[in-house]
């Protein structure tokens, strides 16, 4: 490849970041106790620029060892730390001179992993978001660290720092960090489309909202919006519920017969939340739906018509279930038309600190009190994995407005309610967070640089073109 790059391991994949085709270079000396350098610092620093155009997004690289090569003019804006001051130090030396409270490059090193943390800037007490990459040689050897800085706030987070979306329908919907405001977008977007979509993502991180955008948004708005829980019904009902029954169909059947949930959302939105719950047996019965828009109730030969948008949604890997034989490969096809990830709140700690702030805001009024998460509690909420996302995170907000008598909550509090220690948390329980936003913000530039020939983009990034189209599904970019 005739440009300068760095590779970072990511998803099992090698990924190139073009970096600059010039002769301007910097290089590490493996093994050096201090970084040895090819130029001066204003030809590396033209080299971090080249790379990173974002004005609201800092740049900080290490070597293999912790050892400060540079960082780009908007890293020294956001913290007020010049080049001049940490060239050539170690990131522990850093820490101990009380620059930083942590370093997320020495987590990297330890763990051979990217992580995110929240992090505190001594000097202006600027709370970050730092994202620490390992790049790593041809033999799996990590050879620098690239930390990317972004602002989370100043001193104690208020409401106004973060700005809810109004969707009407929906209302205020909390989404700081830029992976959930993108998908927001494109929801609105496929509002006005009659598409089935599949909805992926972890449990409690927002799968209904983006559904509810998505009809709420669109050409069926005045229809109804039926949300079906696949796992919260009983496997004798899920039929007779879903697809309605004439009378006396059953035992113990409704006379009159009954209505299903499917016919219930004519002419509006069918959400099927939890789709790799549905029995097989009857997977078939909704796959007929789709396909010719008409449904038969229990115990009936008539068909019946019915027009309704189908968005499905899942806690699985859909096509793990095809392969294992549990869910129908042709019914994924038909639901999987359109393709929406969601991530869960260990990929976007910027909407942990916003949704935190709005939770103690919202409770606070309603309960007629006043809470203020301090710093520190901050820093503990982003340092933990959210297994159950904004379910649980909004779950220990109520508690801890309910149960806390004091009006600061701090990292002790956070500690105590989730019932661990953060201070004693192996690097190994901490978030194990992916460099998503920084991935997907590269293949956006590689399809732009090559006027959307996704073969040139896959070619430019160094990754094969089914690698990138993998890829591109996963953070909706097809």
């Amino acid at each position: 490849m005739p440009q300068e790059s760095i590779r970072d391991s990511l998803s099992n994949n090698v990924v190139v970041f073009p970096l600059r085709s010039t002769e301007k270079r910097f290089a590490v000396t493996e093994g050096s106790a201090v970084p040895k350098y090819k130029g001066d610092y204003s030809t590396f620093k033209d080299g971090l620029e080249g790379f990173q155009h974002n004005d609201k997004i800092g740049i900080y690289i290490t070597d293999g060892q912790g050892y400060t090569l540079g960082v780009n003019s908007t890293y020294e804006k956001l913290t007020g730390i010049k080049i001049t001051e940490i060239q050539g130090k170690h990131m522990s030396k850093l820490v101990k001179d009380g620059l930083f409270d942590r370093s997320v490059t020495l987590m990297v090193l330890q763990s051979g992993k990217a992580e995110t943390i929240s992090q505190q800037i001594i000097r202006t007490n600027q709370m970050v978001c730092a994202t620490g990459n390992p790049i790593f040689n041809d033999f799996g050897e990590i050879i620098n660290v690239m930390t990317t800085v972004r602002p989370l706030g100043k001193g104690i987070i208020q409401s106004e720092n973060y700005d809810p979306c109004l969707i009407e329908g929906v209302g205020s919907v909390i989404a700081q960090s830029q992976i959930m405001r993108d998908l927001l977008k494109k929801a609105i977007h496929l509002a006005n489309f009659e598409s089935n979509i599949l909805i992926e993502g972890p449990t409690g991180a927002g799968k209904e909202v983006i559904a509810k955008t998505l009809h709420y948004s669109g050409l069926r708005k005045n229809g109804p919006f039926i949300k079906v829980n696949m796992s919260a019904l009983p496997e004798d009902l899920v039929e007779s519920e879903l697809f309605g029954y004439e009378g006396g169909a059953f035992t113990g059947a409704k006379k009159q017969g009954k209505e299903g949930l499917i016919k219930a959302a004519h002419h509006g939105t069918l959400f099927l939340d939890e789709i790799g719950e549905m029995p097989k047996n009857l997977q078939v019965k909704l796959l007929r739906v789709l396909q010719e828009r008409e449904l038969t109730p229990l115990g009936s030969t008539r068909p019946i018509p019915v027009d309704c948008r189908v968005i499905a949604a899942t806690n699985r890997n859909l096509q793990q279930s095809v392969r294992e034989g549990t869910f129908r490969e042709d019914l994924f096809y038909r639901l999987n038309v359109i393709y929406l990830r969601i991530p869960g709140l260990s990929e976007r700690p910027e909407d942990v600190i916003a949704l935190a702030t709005h939770f103690v805001s919202e409770m606070g009024n309603r309960l007629k009190v006043s809470k203020t998460l301090t710093n520190s509690a901050l820093r503990a909420l982003t340092s933990y994995s959210w297994p159950g996302n904004v379910r649980e995170l909004q779950n220990l907000i109520e508690r801890l407005i309910v149960l806390h008598p004091g009006n600061l909550i701090s990292e002790t509090h956070i500690s105590e309610f989730l019932g661990i220690n953060l201070d004693r948390m192996s690097l190994t329980t901490l978030m194990e967070r992916s460099v998503v936003n920084l991935e997907r913000k590269l293949i956006l530039e590689a399809i732009k640089a090559a006027n959307g020939d996704k073969a040139e983009a896959a070619k430019a990034l160094g990754i094969h073109r089914t690698t990138l189209s993998r890829k591109m599904q996963r953070y909706g970019l097809l």
